[in-house]
């Protein structure tokens, strides 16, 4: 060819004693991150190998954007299968790898008084029923408060007076239930 003798012996150094590895993501609109021996490199990323050699790989396993919504490895796919966020990789082949997440909204529950059920992380599209437990709360002998119903914010996030009610989770949403304070006379 035309390359000169020694740019030819180097490029055969390298496809002979190198594997490369393609690490891409899906599933998640923020770029995750990956430790490869404890240092961090943001994905997507190709990186060479010295051939022979083992190196540790941990994916970051959850992404929190505000509080409201996340998104959580799940699995590896490509040149390697596993639900592992770790995985050690010995060099003796080229590896394309792909981190795949999945996408998570929080729902929140505030209540100043009472006991409610709800409040967490759940998958997009996931039906979740909230709800408030006692709707009469006394708080001394001549006071007490009645649940009077929720107000909240979000994509099918609800304003009504029902104690339980069931949304599906296709964004974050904020749920508060709101009491009325009653005097006995």
């Amino acid at each position: 060819g035309w390359g000169t003798p020694k740019a030819y012996n180097l490029v055969k150094f390298i496809i002979n004693n190198f594997n490369r590895i393609r690490i891409g993501y899906n599933g998640s609109s923020y770029e995750p991150s990956i430790y490869i021996n404890g240092y961090e490199y943001k994905l997507p990323l190709i990186l060479n190998f010295i051939r022979n050699t083992s190196y540790h790989f941990s994916i970051q396993e959850s992404i929190e954007v505000y509080g409201l919504e996340r998104y959580l490895f799940v699995y590896w796919k490509g040149s390697i299968n596993s639900t592992s966020s770790d995985i050690k990789i010995y060099f003796d082949k080229d590896y394309d790898l792909t981190a795949v997440f999945k996408k998570q909204y929080r729902l929140i529950i505030k209540s100043q008084f009472g006991e409610y059920f709800g409040d967490g992380w759940y998958d997009v599209g996931e039906k979740v029923t909230f709800g408030i437990k006692n709707t009469t709360i006394y708080l001394s002998n001549f006071t007490r408060v009645i649940f009077s119903g929720w107000s909240g914010i979000g994509l099918n996030s609800v304003n009504g007076t029902g104690l339980n009610y069931t949304i599906i989770m296709n964004s974050w949403v904020i749920q508060e239930a709101k009491w009325v304070k009653q005097h006995y006379i």
